[in-house]
């Protein structure tokens, strides 16, 4: 966990929180074999195995059609874009608050 909180608002924090959460922890599970007796295992996922290159523009696509269930390469498609954003969102409004451009709220 150090690991990803170090990695946060880098490029490696998607895929190390990926691997993380459906990943090591589905691994993690799987070993306690009484869980499974009675249902199926869930199957491990692997970022780089996932998610492949996509333009900006397929990611546009997928948001507007909402009412789609997405597949599996369009959830990790726009969860990389989403946290692109968001670090460069919170990029800007830190470089805004240290130059004034933005006031910070009293309060």
């Amino acid at each position: 966990m150090k690991q990803i909180k170090g990695a946060m608002g880098t490029e490696p924090f998607p895929q190390l929180l990926f691997d993380k959460v459906f990943k090591d922890d589905v691994l993690r599970l799987r070993s306690m074999e009484e869980m499974w007796k009675i249902r199926r295992p869930p199957e491990p996922l692997d970022f780089s195995s996932t998610a492949k290159s996509t333009s900006q523009e397929n990611v546009e696509k997928t948001l507007k059609d909402g009412q789609r269930v997405w597949d599996l390469h369009e959830n990790v498609s726009v969860f990389r874009d989403r946290y692109r954003t968001s670090v460069y969102f919170l990029a800007m409004c830190t470089d805004n608050l240290q130059s004034g451009t933005i006031e910070q709220e009293n309060g």
